[in-house]
């Protein structure tokens, strides 16, 4: 099985070596490796990760690895918490820009895993651009986001947390979570 999956991976990684990076398509043979690899080993997180960036990159696979990500998170294998979580934030990013299923998708992404800090950071983003945003719970997310994201990425939970103080009219600590989003971003 470990066999089978390395060569699968193996031939993907060659499919994709060869594929010219400004390439809007070209990607059906690695994205026929890519769904060997995680039928055999659904929590291939790097498969996974190629397969959300090929969504994006060639629209013409995108419904093809939705299709592939809602069958690895489906199947008896996406039990894991963790697993459950990366699958659902792939899918929630191959959705359009702020639609009702992208929201779901990164709920569930949190709901599986809540130590999942760009999950927390992607949902944050999509509620503070809604018609009516509740900044509270803006304000609850951006602060589990700063403590759980990676730290290329605290510039950004800061500065949404600074935003949602901003209108929830708590100056002071709006202040203070804008100036230390500046400090990340210049790196003091």
């Amino acid at each position: 099985r470990a066999l089978r999956m390395a060569y699968h991976y193996h031939r993907a990684v060659h499919r994709f070596q060869g594929i010219t990076p400004d390439s809007a398509t070209g990607y059906t043979e690695v994205v026929d490796e890519l769904a060997k690899v995680v039928e055999i080993q659904p929590d291939c997180e790097s498969a996974i990760g190629a397969l959300s960036h090929i969504a994006t990159k060639d629209l013409s696979q995108k419904e093809r690895i939705k299709d592939i990500l809602k069958e690895v998170l489906s199947s008896g294998n996406g039990k894991k918490a963790q697993l459950k979580s990366k699958v659902s934030l792939a899918l929630a990013m191959s959705e359009n820009k702020s639609s009702h299923s992208k929201k779901e998708y990164l709920e569930a992404a949190i709901a599986a895993d809540p130590e999942n800090g760009e999950a927390l950071l992607r949902l944050v983003g999509m509620l503070a651009k809604e018609d009516k945003p509740d900044y509270t719970r803006i304000a609850i997310l951006a602060t589990e986001a700063i403590a759980r994201c990676r730290s290329d990425q605290r510039a950004e939970c800061f500065h949404m947390l600074g935003l949602a103080k901003l209108r929830l009219k708590n100056w002071n600590e709006a202040i203070v979570a804008l100036a230390v989003s500046k400090c990340y971003r210049i790196k003091c």
